[in-house]
């Protein structure tokens, strides 16, 4: 006990400025700041015996400062009535976190008048009460009282951002339809045969100069188009020592991924928030949950065979009046999403579904409230080692178009 304790030591004095930097940042008001640090430091004194790699204490411990900053955000706007149900998040078609609450809230927050900022901060953040903002501003209480109930159905009217549940169409329709094709899936008793797929997971790109793809979101059971990417391949890069190339996506977003004899893998990302760019790469800490893919970040291999674990086999699949005769590519991860890609025999995406367990963020620190079977009761589920998955959306490309 002696010994754990003394790592325990050791580890904390080594993050423990940028725990308390990071929670300060995040929380105006100090005293709760504070209470959230003992929250922390508490939670990870008693389940410290639980991390297995020593390495990723400070990412553990950061990671557990986030959630109780996120849990704190929720609270105080609990308070002001803003659903939290209506947040989706893209997995692999933005990431695999999405977008934060508080990033959302900022970018509201931002949105809003400079009066309306003024007192909604005062009052719900800084928990000063209507008699002291008034004597601090130099206003009557009643007028604090108005502004706090403009400042409130402000709020409520921006948010949450964006409006749109998974982005707003990012390019004019020109080429993908309104409504899905109709599409059907038929497994065939065929051999599997082999296939070289260089597509970069979830992202319907090739990272070869030259290449460049558009792919759309059809939400079920509408079947509805709600958003269209478009990614090029721009050039040449190089990320900590690593050659790769630099793939522009109309959504503000930079992808750096890497094409091996044998592997296809992501090296970095860039996306903006609120006017502020966000980098991150192979080297840090989160990489691993948002990006990675393989044994130690090594990538997804490229060539499909009948050997491969994650073939489930050989399907057609018609989209519109175009059949395809493909393999079928399964992916579960421990998210609580499971992907499906039907690939043809050139190695391009003809199809990809998502699906989300039935309990898919519906916890105290995940995004929604009901499960997803209630949210979704007209589309297909499926169960997987007692598992309920339920089918949220397909993407095409250009490809099949």
């Amino acid at each position: 006990m002696e010994i754990i304790n003394k790592d325990f030591e050791l580890l904390l004095e080594g993050c423990k400025n940028s725990v308390e930097r990071f929670v300060y940042y995040r929380i105006p008001a100090k005293e709760d700041a504070e209470d959230i640090l003992q929250e922390v430091f508490l939670i990870i004194f008693k389940k410290f015996d639980t991390i297995q790699d020593k390495n990723k204490f400070k990412s553990w411990v950061l990671s557990i400062a986030s959630n109780k900053c996120h849990d704190y955000f929720r609270k105080k706007f609990s308070l002001l009535e803003v659903p939290l149900d209506d947040f989706y998040s893209h997995a692999l078609c933005s990431d695999k976190t999405g977008i934060t609450l508080q990033e959302i809230v900022n970018e509201t927050f931002e949105n809003i008048s400079f009066n309306d900022r003024q007192v909604f901060y005062q009052f719900y953040l800084k928990e000063i009460s209507q008699k002291d903002i008034a004597a601090k501003l130099g206003i009557p209480i009643g007028t604090v009282k108005s502004r706090l109930n403009k400042a409130r159905l402000n709020f409520k009217e921006k948010y949450p951002y964006p409006p749109n549940i998974k982005g707003e169409i990012t390019m004019s329709k020109t080429t993908f339809p309104d409504i899905l094709p109709e599409i059907t899936i038929t497994k065939m008793d065929s051999p599997i045969f082999p296939i070289l797929f260089e597509e970069l997971p979830g992202w319907f790109i090739i990272p070869r100069i030259g290449e460049k793809n558009t792919w759309a979101i059809y939400d079920y059971p509408a079947k509805t188009c709600s958003e269209l990417t478009t990614c090029e391949v721009v050039g040449e890069a190089q990320i900590h020592g690593v050659s790769c190339v630099e793939i522009q996506c109309n959504n503000n977003r930079t992808l750096y991924a890497k094409l091996s004899d044998t592997h296809v893998q992501y090296v970095a990302e860039i996306h903006h928030l609120n006017d502020v760019k966000i980098v991150s790469s192979f080297l840090d800490d989160d990489w691993l949950k948002n990006w990675s893919y393989g044994e130690d970040n090594c990538g997804r291999e490229i060539q499909l065979t009948s050997d491969s674990s994650n073939i489930e086999g050989v399907y057609e699949v018609t989209v519109g009046s175009t059949t395809y005769i493909t393999l079928k590519l399964i992916d579960t991860n421990t998210e609580g999403i499971y992907l499906e890609t039907y690939i043809d025999k050139s190695g391009r995406t003809v199809l990809w579904r998502r699906y989300n367990s039935n309990d898919w963020k519906v916890d105290s620190n995940g995004y929604y409230k009901i499960p997803w079977i209630a949210k979704l009761p007209d589309n297909e589920t499926i169960t997987i080692n007692d598992t309920i998955y339920v089918h949220w959306y397909d993407c095409i490309s250009s490809y099949v178009l």
